[in-house]
């Protein structure tokens, strides 16, 4: 279990061994990828119901989040998936700089 019941992330495609040419998706990568957390993602090609991407769909509500300071602040809230805990506070920093952008 991911500890989001099945939320996952929709990211524009990657390029040159990027998982996403998209800074705003890479933001989310990078910082999940920090944290240790594996965030489930679906790429989509083109647009997506003309929202902007990156986004999260919410299993329980079906409702979306679309920005990645929003993404990541709804995934550190979640006590069961602990994101940012176990980061040194140099880590963290950086994390703040990384999503500041």
């Amino acid at each position: 279990s991911s500890g989001i019941n099945a939320e996952y992330g929709q990211i524009w495609p990657g390029n040159w061994g990027l998982p996403s040419t998209d800074p705003q998706c890479l933001t989310v990568i990078t910082y999940c990828r920090m944290c240790g957390f594996d965030l489930p993602t679906a790429v989509v090609p083109g647009t997506w119901n003309g929202r902007r991407l990156p986004v999260l769909t919410l299993s329980e509500s079906g409702e979306y989040l679309e920005t990645p300071q929003n993404i990541i602040n709804l995934l550190i809230s979640r006590d069961s998936i602990q994101m940012d805990h176990h980061l040194s506070e140099r880590n963290k920093s950086e994390a703040v700089a990384l999503t500041s952008m």
